[in-house]
């Protein structure tokens, strides 16, 4: 009898063994799933669908710390590289600037320059103290020559309107920012350890949405050159900080930005595939934000391309 006894607790003590070396499997198998399913920091994904090329951004090389692909007709995010990440935004925080603007002026509302502004590689002609513009041809000037005494003054002049933590607080609810903060209206740096302004590639990618969609005049930066006038009918000549706008395809919107602290960064803003599509780059060099643009624009075209 006591032979019986000891024969079944073995096979009991072997089925309990069984079960919790296959628990422990299983367990094991879903932390394994759990950890390759969760894009790690700094690691490069990318949300396909089935009908396009997943395998398009598969070898990306780009200079830049921070990139997102967004598309905006769609509201998601085709690809993504470390695009949660905080970066100083140079010249980029000037679509704040100019958005947070339009929330507060019509484009016929008048904006009268405090100081004059003085001729630049990009304002080739100077502004008079007391020029008066309308807000589409002074907000435009901003974002074509990238100006910074402009940027500052309407920074000020939309903060007379309304106080700068208000004005924030309805851009990010109109706009889903999260990770936005801004210290100037330029995005000049403040000194050689602190920006202007920081935000993540998302946030600008959604910034710049918004600010087609509420300023839809700001396509004026697909040019190369052109012409802004004040009140009176006076020309001031202007070159676009952007001289490789034009060999991109189907283009709505080009912004640059650079600093010492910011590196080399660029949003654009694309027609492809019947969709609003839009890149930015942070952090890379002067040069080779234009590089990093120009490869992420191949790999949409060949995401977008028939399987």
């Amino acid at each position: 009898m006591s032979k019986l006894i000891s024969i079944l607790k073995a096979i009991f003590a072997y089925r309990l063994f069984i079960g919790a070396s296959a628990l422990c499997l299983i367990l094991l198998t879903l932390t394994v799933a759990t950890l390759f399913s969760i894009p790690q920091e700094g690691t490069v994904y990318l949300e396909s669908e089935p009908s396009f090329n997943a395998l398009a951004f598969s070898s990306v090389e780009i200079d830049a710390s921070s990139a997102i692909v967004y598309d905006a007709t769609e509201r998601k995010v085709i690809f993504e590289l470390d695009a949660q990440s905080t970066h100083p935004l140079a010249s980029l925080t000037k679509l704040y600037t100019v958005y947070a603007g339009s929330l507060v002026f019509g484009n016929e509302s008048v904006i009268t320059t405090t100081a004059g502004l003085a001729p630049t590689s990009f304002l080739l002609n100077e502004v008079p103290a007391g020029s008066r513009f309308s807000f589409e041809e002074f907000a435009n000037l901003i974002l074509f020559t990238s100006n910074n005494s402009a940027a500052d003054m309407l920074g000020e002049r939309t903060a007379n309107y309304i106080a700068r933590e208000s004005l924030f607080k309805k851009v990010e609810e109109k706009t889903g920012l999260t990770a936005t903060f801004i210290k100037n209206s330029s995005g000049l740096d403040i000194n050689s350890t602190d920006a202007g302004a920081y935000g993540t590639a998302k946030d600008v990618a959604l910034l710049a949405s918004a600010l087609l969609e509420s300023f839809p005049e700001a396509i004026i930066t697909t040019k190369t050159a052109t012409t802004f006038a004040d009140t009176n009918g006076r020309q001031y000549s202007a070159v676009n900080t952007n001289q490789q706008v034009e060999k991109y395809p189907q283009l709505l919107f080009s912004k640059t930005g650079y600093t010492d602290l910011a590196g080399g960064n660029l949003c654009v803003v694309l027609t492809m595939n019947g969709r609003t599509i839009v890149i930015v780059v942070l952090g890379s060099t002067k040069e080779g934000r234009f590089a990093d643009v120009d490869t992420l624009i191949t790999s949409v075209t060949n995401y977008f391309s028939p399987l």
